[in-house]
């Protein structure tokens, strides 16, 4: 394939990788109803505020939040001046859209840029055609473009995972040590993103035992310089962990009893199979996910060459990790893509290849050989991503339409008096911004809950509350099955049963996006 026609492919690919995972961003803003988001963003501005580059918080590692922090620090100076061209006020609201809007694409444009890692992936461990059949199926990933909406940890820990892989690749194919630190500096900055993605560091590890040829050498500088090359990645990125051990090791236990005792709507004995279906289902779709399984036995029980290992060990690693733990979330599956990419292109460009040597293209003229054969990848590629990318234009086309806690916030101020006592909960109306016309005045005497039924239901009768607010985004967790959380179950029920439904908000369901919200009125 020529050299333009490669880049001209890489280009269209990345353009609509850019474009599918940015449009959408701007959902729910000036409100923030992504509840991940705030432990990133509220740091980062407490940074950029006081100049203490110690977050005092460590369930998260920092290098996602130094990042939002340098993108917030050069946005404020611009955002004055943008208001002040204007002559409009820029008010705490309108901040907070401007700095989410920001970093929900500097998130889309680390998602693009791992499309492009993954390219270079496939090129070196295989050829541009596995490349770009690589980047296309991370483009198309339904599971990569959801949370490249947000600002979040998982896309940029998928980045440098990628960055581990591309630089062990080159190791394997240099045989230098340069490329093995880079590819360990990488596994550091992935564990800075994400805690369990630093176990990619296994894959430095695979090439270097790939690169040698008899036991002396084993005995190699490398040795010491992988480890310390992680170890810096890792503190360069999360300096805390050294200089503030103390509350770094308590955030970072927080996280593993966290994982270990349970997240509530989030968890299961079964997970397993759980993400496996979810891939199928949901994050790859059926036929990407299909064509991926089959990856994977290809590349282990025919081929079992250096690169399948380099391929292998870490998704099988990662995947007992991720499936061992009690709470489960789709997203800690986002490093094991780039790996799931680069394997699915191998087995897609080698099916093709194993096809087209089969029919003899001699007979044909030149030019309707190249028509097939341009319709039959375009054929696999539309059968491959026509069911993921469907899904998520959908998804993206929803996130642009008002969300039900918007709606509900809008009624709310047309139709419950002013300064009656509300309670609400997590995943409900932002009442925290509900003013008074032309004013910082508060509308209501609002108390957010993080979910209502902490308290008997008693309490907000004689507290007293006029309306209490809930969201199935909350109470729906404890509707799952009939075992788990019995008193947040029976809370919720007692509730919707026995107290008068003022009004509720439905819409299409999606992730982040349309919770059903019912508003009630509390007895008297």
């Amino acid at each position: 394939m020529a050299r333009s026609s490669v880049w001209v492919l890489l280009a269209a690919i990345l353009f609509f990788a850019f474009v599918i995972r940015a449009h959408g961003t701007s959902f729910g803003l000036p409100y923030v109803y992504h509840p991940d988001e705030p432990a990133i963003v509220d740091r980062a501005l407490q940074i950029e505020r006081t100049g203490d580059l110690n977050p005092h918080w460590f369930n998260y590692p920092t290098l996602y939040t130094y990042a939002q922090t340098l993108l917030i620090v050069i946005l404020r100076p611009l955002a004055k001046a943008w208001a002040g061209w204007r002559g409009v006020a820029l008010d705490s609201l309108a901040w907070q859209g401007i700095i989410y809007q920001a970093g929900r694409l500097l998130t889309a444009l680390i998602g693009t840029a791992t499309v492009a890692v993954v390219y270079g992936i496939g090129r070196r461990l295989f050829n541009q055609r596995v490349g770009l059949w690589a980047a296309f199926i991370l483009a198309a990933t339904a599971l990569h473009i959801e949370h490249s909406h947000y600002i979040t940890t998982d896309v940029p820990a998928a980045f440098f995972v990628a960055l581990c892989l591309y630089f062990a690749a080159r190791a394997l194919e240099a045989h230098t040590l340069r490329y093995l630190t880079l590819s360990a500096l990488m596994a550091g900055f992935a564990a800075g993103a994400k805690y369990n993605a630093g176990l990619v560091v296994v894959t430095t590890g695979v090439a270097f035992l790939a690169t040698r040829r008899d036991w002396d050498e084993l005995v190699d500088p490398a040795l010491i310089l992988v480890p310390l090359a992680a170890l810096a990645g890792f503190l360069i990125s999360t300096p805390y962990a050294l200089l503030d051990y103390d509350t770094f090791s308590k955030g970072l236990q927080a996280e593993i009893e966290h994982y270990r005792t349970g997240h509530q709507g989030a968890e299961g004995s079964d997970n397993w199979r759980w993400f496996a279906l979810y891939l199928y289902n949901d994050g790859m779709g059926h036929a990407l996910a299909a064509v991926t399984a089959a990856s994977v036995l290809f590349a282990a029980i025919l081929k079992r060459t250096r690169r399948d290992a380099l391929l292998l060990l870490f998704p099988l690693l990662y995947y007992w990790l991720i499936a061992a733990q009690r709470v489960r979330f789709a997203r800690n599956m986002m490093p094991l893509l780039p790996f799931l990419a680069v394997l699915a292109a191998r087995l897609v460009y080698a099916a093709l290849c194993a096809i087209a040597a089969r029919i003899p293209w001699g007979r044909l003229p030149q030019r309707l050989s190249a028509v097939i054969q341009g319709a039959a990848v375009l054929v696999v590629a539309v059968l491959l991503i026509a069911g993921p990318v469907r899904q998520q234009v959908a998804y993206n086309i929803l996130l642009t339409q008002p969300d039900t806690r918007t709606i509900a916030k809008a009624w709310i101020e047309e139709n419950i008096p002013t300064g009656s006592r509300i309670a609400f909960e997590e995943y409900t109306p932002p009442l925290q911004f509900s003013w008074m016309p032309g004013t910082t005045t508060k509308r209501y005497r609002a108390d957010k809950y993080w979910r209502l039924s902490e308290r008997p239901l008693d309490y907000y009768r004689q507290k007293p509350y006029d309306y209490v607010v809930v969201s199935s985004f909350m109470y729906g967790r404890y509707f799952v099955d009939r075992v788990s959380y019995p008193q947040d179950r029976r809370f919720y029920e007692t509730l919707f049963q026995q107290w008068t439904l003022v009004k509720e908000f439905t819409g299409p369901s999606a992730p982040m996006h349309n919770p059903t919200v019912r508003i009630y009125k509390v007895p008297r």
